[in-house]
C-alpha cells in the first residue's frame, strides 16, 4: 500500500525534475553567452547535481506519513508545471 502511495506522486516528481532540467538549460543558456569561456560540461554537472538534490528532497517530504501527499503534489504541479 506504502509503494501504491508513492506511485502516484511519480508523474509530479517527474515534472518537478523536467521544470528544473528546463530552468538549468535556460540559465546556462544566458550564462554562457556572458561568459565564453565556462566549462559547460563542469557547469550542468554542478547544476544536475542541485537538481538531484531537490528532487530527493521532494521524494522524501512525499514519503514521509505526516505529509499530506495530494495537497503538496498540488503545490508542486502549481508551481513547476
Amino acid at each position: 500500500m506504502e509503494w501504491l502511495g508513492f506511485r502516484k506522486s511519480t508523474p509530479a516528481i517527474n515534472n518537478l525534475k523536467h521544470s528544473l532540467e528546463s530552468i538549468q538549460k535556460d540559465a546556462l543558456h544566458n550564462y554562457l553567452k556572458k561568459h565564453q569561456n565556462t566549462n559547460l560540461d563542469e557547469a550542468e554537472e554542478i547544476t544536475s547535481q542541485i537538481i538531484n538534490k531537490i528532487v530527493s528532497k521532494f521524494a522524501m517530504h512525499l514519503k514521509d506519513e505526516q505529509t499530506r501527499t495530494n495537497q503538496s503534489i498540488q503545490v508542486m504541479n502549481e508551481i513547476f508545471v
